[in-house]
């Protein structure tokens, strides 16, 4: 009996998965007639919901098989959803950066070097980027906060010795008109961009004019591993170029892929620490696996991070990453 309890409560379980994602596929879909999702996706929930929850009757179990039998038709359309390079793209997310490797050089096209402090510049803030692998020398980790604490972007910045940091955000690519939502993130809504540029415009975008808080963190990585990181970086960015791929909030978004990075190059930490699914608390994580000093408490660390009221007191003419690595009395 209590076999059979446990096996229900599976079922169940397994039910209430089918149910959620089911409605929420059917309404993301690529049906282009909206009112029609909305019923088809009311429609299955509904139908769900009478399945899964209502006693036995005559008809219930030939209501499941339907059910089930859409579920499994609607699926094979859902595999045949592929990403895409060709849609109408948002501004700021028309160009997917390449980087061309020559043994120490390397030049990144497309190189987002936006100022937003002069919008009419906008238009035409892509550019080439070379660098030397050998000057970099260190990583640093970003976290910006714009509303809960819990959730977080997370980005990081790779610091070379001759020049400015290269800044790598991994987002989801959205369309014009578009911004980011969690939830159809998980319905293949969004595609992968790894966006490619400076901190005067990734880092001062979130302190400066989305009024986010932002933290900054060194990582405690060697020269030899941030090259190392770097280099699965720009792996994986030509690898997007070539092919597109979707952006998913569960398995594919900025904190894990970080992780799944660090963890490739041999920092290997815990292999899953809900911090990382909540990635708000990311930063304790880092704390934690003494990837960031740890030779002073964790509450110290952070506030000597804190940028965002540092990044706005930055004048005209100022170099803005040397401005928010030197943190000092705003007053």
């Amino acid at each position: 009996m209590h076999i059979r309890k446990v096996g229900r409560l599976f079922l169940y379980f397994i039910g209430i998965i089918c149910l959620f994602w089911g409605t929420g596929a059917i309404y993301y879909c690529e049906i282009p007639f909206l009112p029609l999702r909305i019923i088809l996706a009311v429609a299955f929930f509904i139908v769900g919901i009478y399945g899964i929850f209502i006693k036995k009757t005559h008809q219930k179990k030939a209501i499941i098989i339907g059910w089930l039998a859409f579920l499994a038709i609607f699926y094979v359309h859902w595999l045949m959803i592929k990403p895409s390079h060709d849609r109408n793209w948002r501004f700021d997310m028309k160009e997917m950066p390449i980087a061309i490797i020559d043994n120490d050089n390397i030049t990144i096209k497309n190189y987002r070097n936006f100022n937003y402090d002069a919008p009419e510049e906008l238009i035409s803030s892509y550019k080439e980027r070379t660098v030397q692998l050998s000057n970099l020398v260190s990583v640093d980790f970003y976290i910006s906060y714009w509303e809960l604490d819990s959730v977080a972007h997370t980005f990081l910045s790779f610091n070379f010795e001759n020049g400015e940091p290269v800044c790598i955000s991994i987002e989801a690519k959205c369309e014009e008109g578009e911004s980011f939502n969690p939830i159809p993130s998980l319905f293949k809504e969004y595609e992968l961009i790894y966006i490619v540029g400076s901190e005067r415009d990734i880092v001062k975008l979130r302190t400066n004019h989305r009024n986010e808080n932002v933290y900054r963190y060194p990582l405690s990585l060697s020269p030899e591993s941030s090259r190392a990181l770097f280099m699965v970086y720009l792996e994986r960015i030509n690898e997007l170029a070539e092919t597109p791929e979707f952006y998913h909030l569960l398995s594919s978004n900025c904190t894990i892929n970080i992780s799944k990075y660090v963890n490739r190059i041999g920092y290997v930490g815990r292999r899953f620490d809900w911090r990382i699914i909540i990635n708000g608390y990311s930063d304790r994580y880092l704390y934690n696996q003494e990837y960031v000093d740890t030779s002073i408490p964790f509450k110290e660390l952070r506030e000597s991070g804190h940028i965002t009221p540092w990044a706005r007191t930055i004048e005209e003419g100022v170099n803005f990453s040397e401005h928010i690595r030197n943190i000092g009395n705003i007053d």
